[in-house]
């Protein structure tokens, strides 16, 4: 018989490994469970900043929507006066032709008196 592949039982290996030692395993599974404690409080802190974050950002989300809104009011606002500035400017355009007109036939009286 051959020893070659054959696999020799140990329990002292068992120990060392901690297969065959109840002890060890309640020691590991302490460990592991403290692990998971410490990672279940920290996801809840995570999730606790995740909504406050939240919450920023939908404060934020509103008060661009005003601003947004308050943009497009005053931008429409601007352009109606745009208009009526720009109306203005034709109007005294045109109104300093008819003062004009009216000098030259005051001026033209006034010759026509100091003359006549």
């Amino acid at each position: 018989m051959s020893l070659r592949g054959a696999r020799v039982h140990d329990d002292d290996d068992d120990d060392f490994y901690g297969v065959g030692s109840t002890e060890t395993q309640k020691l590991l599974l302490k460990e592991q469970d403290a692990t998971i404690r410490g990672l279940a409080a920290s996801v809840q802190r995570v999730q606790g900043m995740a909504l406050l974050v939240n919450e920023e950002l939908s404060a934020q989300n509103r008060l661009i929507d005003d601003i947004d809104e308050n943009v497009d009011r005053t931008d429409s606002k601007m352009k109606g006066l745009h208009r009526k500035l720009t109306l203005l400017a034709n109007d005294r355009d045109s109104g300093k032709y008819c003062v004009i007109a009216c000098l030259l036939i005051v001026l033209a009286i006034l010759i026509f008196l100091v003359l006549g």
